[in-house]
């Protein structure tokens, strides 16, 4: 009796405890499902889950001969690692916690010797990794956060041949004309900014090439010839198939000028060209605002050219709009580019010619004008330093030298040359300088009046 008891309690007890089994495996059941429907990327649950990351809105990049600039616009500032792997050259970097745009692109290639190609991704739910292909080294880079411009925050990502910040020349009075420095036979590459590519293999020996100074004397001397010499020449040509040869320019006889008009219009018989940096798919160095080098490099070479022509230079331009110079446009190469703007001048026979460019670097403290010149010509430096005198006499900016250089534009022009590089785009104040009306003109006045003074002397 007592076990028949004992039984049935404990049937009892099991009846009882089945449901209760049966009521934990559905709640367990449950729990799981709900996790799972938290993963689904609804509009409200998307939104809470990114509102204190910053967003991936888009890249962007330019390039030129020096370098390749990509930057990353981010909705904030963000952190970020980076890693460098070769065989094949990658750069990675991973943004934390940040996710990508819809709008933003995912992949991009690019015209550069510097980098080929760079992928966006989502590498999980908190970092966005970004692989540029690339077979620079660490040392060829310079990666940095940016607050401000375009968006609250940008991440920029330098690539190219390893540049110096230059250093303020202590020794030259910013007022004194500077001093003429030949090329040094034992000049270091890593020396020189912007390279030009070698020459083809040629024999040991050959005839000295002419230099800027020696096609700039020999061009009055060439006007002079008479029909019957070049009658004379053309007789001597082969009769392989080439371009037509262009008439030398026709300069004008400034005897047969009243001296009242010269001294009024002291440019008269002069061809001046301006080169315009950058423009169309590169737009050169970018301020912390967002204000572009090829924008204002336009600005003041129309301004340039408006007040040298009121003095009575012909003047023309590698390019007035916002595009490429070369005719494949941004398929163009680097080189092929700066050509195209070296055969304007060439092909004009112009008398000098002007390049315009804006300086960055990337500490924003660095400041100044600074204006270049083919070490083998003794005009170009007289051209360069004029204008370096009067340019920061105008704009106020401090000097940085008339410096040698071996900069392509430079190189390969027929006649004395200089590159300006006339203020940091880099430095608010003189960003906000560059992007202003009154800063404008000021540049353009300063490098008119040294052209001027460059002819008077």
């Amino acid at each position: 009796m007592k076990s028949r008891l004992i039984l049935l309690i404990l049937t009892l007890i099991l009846s009882i405890s089945f449901p209760v089994f049966a009521e934990s495996e559905n709640d367990s059941e449950s729990e799981v499902s709900e996790n799972v429907s938290e993963e689904i990327p609804t509009k409200e649950n998307f939104s809470s889950k990114v509102a204190n990351m910053s967003e991936v809105l888009g890249i962007r990049y330019a390039a030129n001969q020096d370098k390749i600039r990509i930057v990353v616009d981010t909705s904030s500032p963000t952190e970020f690692k980076t890693m460098w792997i070769q065989n094949p050259g990658r750069l990675i970097i991973d943004l934390d916690n940040s996710w990508i745009s819809s709008t933003a692109n995912r992949e991009m290639t690019f015209n550069s010797d510097f980098a080929t190609k760079l992928r966006l991704a989502q590498f999980d739910p908190q970092t966005v990794r970004i692989v540029i292909e690339t077979e620079m080294t660490e040392s060829d880079s310079n990666i940095f956060a940016l607050p401000g411009g375009r968006s609250d925050g940008r991440v920029v990502i330098d690539i190219g041949r390893k540049i110096e910040e230059p250093v303020q020349d202590t020794k030259q009075d910013p007022d004194s004309p500077g001093e003429f420095k030949p090329k040094e036979k034992d000049e270091s590459p890593e020396e020189i900014r912007q390279t030009v590519p070698p020459e083809p293999d040629a024999p040991d020996e050959k005839p000295r090439k002419k230099s800027k100074d020696d096609k700039s004397k020999d061009k009055d001397s060439e006007d002079k010839k008479s029909k019957d010499q070049k009658s004379d020449d053309d007789s001597k040509k082969t009769e392989t198939p080439s371009k037509p040869s262009k008439p030398p320019r026709q300069r004008i006889d400034l005897s047969t000028i009243p001296p009242e008009v010269l001294i009024e219009k002291p440019l008269i018989g002069k061809l001046i060209a301006i080169d315009p940096g950058h423009g169309g798919s590169d737009a050169g160095a970018i301020g912390p605002s967002g204000l572009m080098e090829k924008t204002v490099t336009l600005n003041i070479s129309l301004a340039l050219r408006e007040l040298l022509e009121s003095q009575g230079a012909e003047v023309i331009m590698t390019r007035d709009t916002d595009i490429e110079v070369h005719e494949k446009g941004s398929r163009a190469t680097a080189n092929e580019e700066l050509q195209a703007r070296c055969d304007v001048a060439n092909d004009a026979e112009a008398d000098i010619f002007i390049s315009v460019h804006i300086d960055s670097f990337t500490n924003s403290t660095a400041h100044g004008t600074t204006t270049y010149y083919d070490a083998d010509s003794k005009l170009g430096f007289k051209l360069a330093d004029k204008i370096r005198a009067n340019l920061i006499d105008e704009i106020e900016t401090a000097s940085r030298g008339t410096q040698r250089c071996n900069f392509y534009v430079v190189n390969k022009t027929d006649m004395p040359a200089t590159l300006i590089e006339v203020a940091f785009i880099s430095n608010t104040d003189e960003e906000k300088m560059l992007g202003s009306e009154e800063g404008i003109m000021k540049a353009a006045v300063g490098i008119a009046e040294g052209i001027k003074i460059y002819f008077e002397e």
